[in-house]
């Protein structure tokens, strides 16, 4: 007998809503970025739009692909990111004045983290 609460990914409603809330400590990285994004409108304009368009960037090829979607599509949708994600390493390497030499080196052991941030923010005083 099957149980009616469950719903497969075949038959879920197309309209179903997944409903995300972050709510990060104030002075943790998360919290600064949100902070920046949403209190300075006229200088990201839309910061929940931003916010949403790089977890996108990051993760959407692997979800589609997760998914079962045709290995065209998430080529394409791949690509796409991968121009997102270079807009704005241009946007990072214009605005702080960053050279292509400043960019740290990648090795196999460090490319298993996807943050090269410091897990702990320093504090301001």
């Amino acid at each position: 007998m099957s149980n009616p609460s469950v719903t497969s990914v075949a038959t879920m409603p197309i309209n179903k809503k997944l409903e995300l809330r972050i709510a990060p400590a104030e002075g943790t990285q998360l919290y600064r970025v949100f902070h920046y994004l949403l209190r300075n409108l006229h200088l990201v304009g839309d910061g929940r739009g931003k916010a949403t368009e790089a977890i996108t960037a990051f993760w959407l090829p692997f979800a589609l692909e997760h998914e079962g979607e045709k290995p065209e599509l998430v080529k394409r949708v791949a690509r796409d990111c991968v121009l997102l994600l270079e807009q704005h390493i241009y946007l990072l390497r214009r605005t702080f004045d960053l050279e292509l030499s400043d960019a740290p080196v990648l090795t196999a052991a460090s490319s298993s983290s996807p943050s090269p941030l410091p897990q702990t923010a320093p504090t301001v005083e």
